[in-house]
């Protein structure tokens, strides 16, 4: 992985801003255009086998706490726990989950594994796109989030009721706003 500085495009804010990413900047900035990252396919081939393998280990993990009626140790309430059974027999699809690693020498380390905070499907997905395409079009990012999020919601919508699909969200919060929008 190669960290490669690079010089922030002209109005950046007013870029992001246009494409909705309003909370590019809080007490110090959160999108940050002062440099990038550069893999290999070598790199993409670990960051892929880590991630599949994690997976397989949480669901491991969830199917352990079924099995053993641990759900006091995650403070599940008791309400709750039919619904988790049903939708875990039923094999109920999930939209999304992030694990965070910290890359260094070739070697990866879990950070932490986030299902709550879709912000990143945002940046990653469309801002990082329309960035790469300012900075250099001859280049590909390597993701094809937006592309499998919209394919994905063919499958989900047999998991939907027909009709209207309503999101709700903090409006207050510009973060939570912009990721419903």
């Amino acid at each position: 992985m190669q960290r490669i500085k690079t010089t922030a495009r002209h109005h950046w804010q007013e870029a992001v801003e246009k494409i909705g990413f309003g909370f590019h900047s809080l007490d110090v900035p959160y999108w940050d255009e002062s440099a990038y990252y550069s893999f290999t396919m070598e790199e993409i081939g670990l960051i892929e086998k880590a991630t599949a393998e994690l997976w397989d280990k949480c669901l491991i993990a969830v199917q352990h706490v079924m099995d053993h009626h641990l759900y006091n140790q995650f403070f599940i309430p008791e309400s709750i726990i039919p619904l988790i059974v049903k939708s875990w027999e039923e094999d109920h699809p999930s939209i999304y989950g992030r694990f965070d690693f910290c890359f260094k020498n070739n070697t990866l380390k879990l950070l932490e594994f986030n299902a709550d905070t879709p912000t990143s499907l945002y940046e990653a997905g469309i801002v990082q796109w329309f960035w790469l395409q300012d900075f250099d079009k001859s280049k590909d990012q390597f993701n094809s989030i937006h592309e499998k999020l919209v394919a994905y919601w063919k499958i989900l919508k047999d998991y939907l009721h027909p009709g209207t699909l309503h999101f709700s969200c903090l409006k207050e919060t510009l973060e939570d706003l912009t990721n419903t929008e």
